[in-house]
C-alpha cells in the first residue's frame, strides 16, 4: 500500500530584490533562505530575479527547473500554435459570438484563461495553491505593465468553496482542466506541470466540482481531457478532439 507523498517544503530566497522576497515570505508565511543554501529534499523555492518571480525545484540530476508566468510568450506562442487555441475557443464559445462570462475553476498557470481573455471574453480564474497564484499574479502584473489589457481576473481560492460562498453568481461557461493522471509509461511532463503537481494541495473531487459547475453555467461546462482518457463524469453532449487532448462539452438544460 502506497503511503502519502511527503509534503513539499516551500522557501523564499533572499537576494538583491530583498524587499519583494520579504513581502512574499510574509504574505505566505514562508521561511527566508540564502540563495547559496543547500537544497532540501522535496523542496521548492521562490526567487525574484530581474523583477520576475520564479518557482524552482531540482531534478534528480540536481539541475534547476525554473517556471515563471510569461503571458507575452503565451500570446506569441499561440500565434504559432493556433490549432489547440482554436479548439479551446470553439469548445467554450460554441456558436456564440458575443463576449461571454467564463469561470476557469482550475486555472493552474492560467494559460487557457489568458487565451480566452485574449479573445475578448470576461474570465474569472480561480487557483487554490497560494504559491501558484503568486507566480501567475506576478505574470499578470507584468503583462498589464507591458500594455496587455485583455487579462483574466485571478483569485486565490478553491473552486467548490468559492462557488458555495458566492452562491448567487452565475456564469455563461465554466471551464475545468483537472490535471491528467500520471502514467509510468510516458515521459515526465514538462517542467511547469511537474511543479504544478507538487505545489497543488489535495484537490476537492473533480466530480464534485463538475456537479456544482453544472448548476452554475447558463450555457455549458467544458472539461479538458486527455484524448484517450475517460470522461470526468457522465457522458458529454459532444466532444471536440485534437491530436493529444479533447474538450468534453456538457450543455446546460
Amino acid at each position: 500500500m502506497l503511503g502519502k507523498p511527503e509534503p513539499v517544503i516551500v522557501q523564499v530566497e533572499i537576494n538583491s530584490e530583498n524587499d519583494k522576497a520579504q513581502a512574499l515570505a510574509e504574505r505566505l508565511s514562508l521561511p527566508l533562505i540564502e540563495a547559496s543554501s543547500p537544497w532540501l529534499a522535496n523542496s521548492i523555492r521562490l526567487r525574484y530575479q530581474d523583477a520576475v518571480l520564479y518557482a524552482l525545484s531540482v531534478d534528480p540530476a540536481g539541475a534547476e527547473m525554473a517556471v515563471k508566468a510569461d503571458f507575452q510568450q503565451v500570446l506569441s506562442t499561440r500565434r504559432r500554435q493556433q490549432a489547440q487555441g482554436e479548439l479551446l475557443i470553439k469548445a467554450v464559445q460554441g456558436r456564440q459570438r458575443q463576449p461571454l462570462f467564463i469561470l476557469d475553476a482550475t486555472a493552474g498557470m492560467a494559460v487557457d484563461s489568458m487565451v480566452m481573455a485574449a479573445m475578448g471574453h470576461k474570465v474569472l480564474a480561480l487557483e487554490q495553491s497560494s504559491v501558484v497564484y503568486e507566480v501567475v499574479q506576478d505574470g499578470l502584473q507584468r503583462a498589464a505593465h507591458a500594455g496587455i489589457s485583455l487579462l483574466p481576473d485571478l483569485h486565490q481560492a478553491e473552486a467548490v468553496a468559492w462557488l458555495t460562498i458566492n452562491a448567487e453568481q452565475m456564469f455563461d461557461v465554466i471551464y475545468l482542466d483537472p490535471m491528467f493522471a500520471e502514467s509510468s509509461k510516458r515521459a515526465l511532463p514538462r517542467k511547469n506541470m511537474q511543479l504544478l503537481r507538487r505545489l497543488t494541495e489535495a484537490q476537492t473531487g473533480s466530480e464534485t466540482l463538475w456537479s456544482l459547475a453544472k448548476t452554475r453555467a447558463r450555457l455549458r461546462v467544458v472539461v479538458k481531457r486527455p484524448l484517450k482518457g475517460g470522461p470526468l463524469a457522465g457522458s458529454p453532449d459532444y466532444s471536440i478532439k485534437g491530436q493529444r487532448i479533447r474538450f468534453d462539452i456538457y450543455q446546460s438544460n
